[in-house]
This record gives C-alpha cells, sequence and structure tokens, in this order.
C-alpha cells in the first residue's frame, strides 16, 4: 500500500512539469492551426486513456484505472466548445496572485508565469483527488511543432460531450518551435459550460482568467 500511494504521489508531483501560459494574439488562422495541433494531442490522449494495454503497461494501480475507466468514456473526435484561457492585461503572475514579479528578471517571471499557470490544471484534478491527479498524469500527452504566428503561451480548454475534458498548453520557443503538451480534465466539479463558468470557477479559487470561446473549424 506504502509503495503503491508512494508511486500515485511521484506522478502527480510529475504534472508540474508541462508549461504554458496566458494569451496569444494569433489571429483566425492561426487560431485554426493552435486546435488542429492540440487535437492531435487529445487524441493522442484518448487513445491512451481508452487503450487496457497502455494503461496495464503505465501503472497497475487499480484506482487509476476505474478513474479513467469512469471519466474518459466518449468521442474526443469532435468538441462541442473550445476556450482559450488567458490572463486580463497579460500578467500572469498577477492572474494568479503572485504580484506583480518585482526582484526578478523578465525571463524569470515568464518562466514562473508558465509553470504556475500549467500547474492550474494539475491543481483542478488535484482538487477532485490525488488519485484523479495520477490518472491524468499517466494520459498526459505533448508534440512539438512549428508555428512562427503564434507570439504568446496559450491555453486551449477542449470541451467534449459526455467526457472528461482535455486542456492543451501551447508553449513559445525559438525559432518558430512551439511546445504542445496536454492533459485530460477528471474533475467533475470543473464547470465547462461557458467561459464565463469557467471564469468563476477561477474566480473563487482567486484567479483572475479570461476564457474565451475559440472558434471551431467547419469539417
Amino acid at each position: 500500500m506504502k509503495r503503491r500511494a508512494a508511486a500515485i504521489l511521484c506522478m502527480a508531483a510529475a504534472a508540474v512539469l508541462w508549461g504554458c501560459a496566458g494569451s496569444a494574439g494569433t489571429g483566425g488562422e492561426a487560431e485554426a492551426a493552435l486546435y488542429d495541433r492540440g487535437m492531435e494531442v487529445v487524441s493522442l490522449m484518448a487513445e491512451m486513456a481508452g487503450s487496457q494495454e497502455y494503461i496495464g503497461y503505465a501503472t497497475g494501480d487499480g484506482e487509476i484505472e476505474e478513474a479513467l475507466q469512469e471519466r474518459v468514456t466518449g468521442d474526443y473526435t469532435a468538441p462541442e466548445a473550445v476556450y482559450s484561457i488567458s490572463a486580463p492585461g497579460g500578467s500572469l503572475l498577477e492572474a494568479i496572485g503572485l504580484g506583480n514579479g518585482d526582484g526578478m528578471s523578465e525571463e524569470l517571471q515568464e518562466f514562473l508565469g508558465q509553470r504556475m499557470l500549467a500547474a492550474l490544471v494539475s491543481q483542478i484534478n488535484g482538487m477532485d483527488s490525488v488519485v484523479s491527479l495520477a490518472a491524468a498524469n499517466v494520459c498526459a500527452a505533448s508534440r512539438t511543432f512549428v508555428d512562427g504566428s503564434l507570439e504568446e503561451d496559450v491555453l486551449y480548454l477542449y470541451i467534449f460531450p459526455d467526457t472528461a475534458p482535455a486542456a492543451v498548453a501551447f508553449t513559445a520557443g525559438e525559432d518558430g518551435a512551439v511546445y504542445a503538451s496536454g492533459s485530460l480534465l477528471l474533475n467533475d466539479s470543473f464547470p465547462c459550460g461557458s467561459g464565463e463558468e469557467i471564469q468563476e470557477f477561477f474566480g473563487r479559487l482567486g484567479m483572475e482568467i479570461e476564457a474565451e470561446a475559440v472558434p471551431i473549424p467547419s469539417v
């Protein structure tokens, strides 16, 4: 039992390693490109969660397997809504209640903002249980691609009918490189009905964010 609990905690702690941040003013074509790249990550996570072989390889913990079986139950091919999560005014540190970053270099402020905003997804899962956090981390996925239009980092939240939502963070790197990292949201109490509901949820946590609808490209 102690070994299993330690393994779960290790998986949970690893969830803070993936990075994202606040707002992006990339325009319609860039939004569509990010949408498609994000869906690639979502598709991979859905495959992970639905593969007994993969889950058995990744973890032998029955609670984690049960959490995925109960909450990842629907189709991940067509979201009913997509939202971009950003910070008003572009100040990530202030949005999550860490002040304005005085005393730190601009580079360190940016790094901290990315790490802390990324941890919001892990925090939401952790509010449900350590098992939910660990289960989401087992199915975390990432991709790297090139897109010079991404000027600032952004988090996309994909909402699907009858199954857990998925979050994908897009982090801009050097020479147009973009790192896309995703996690499933396994907290059943997380509201997904509208951008206003999402903002209110974070507001109750003392965090000021903006959730704006992203146009879903027509097939």
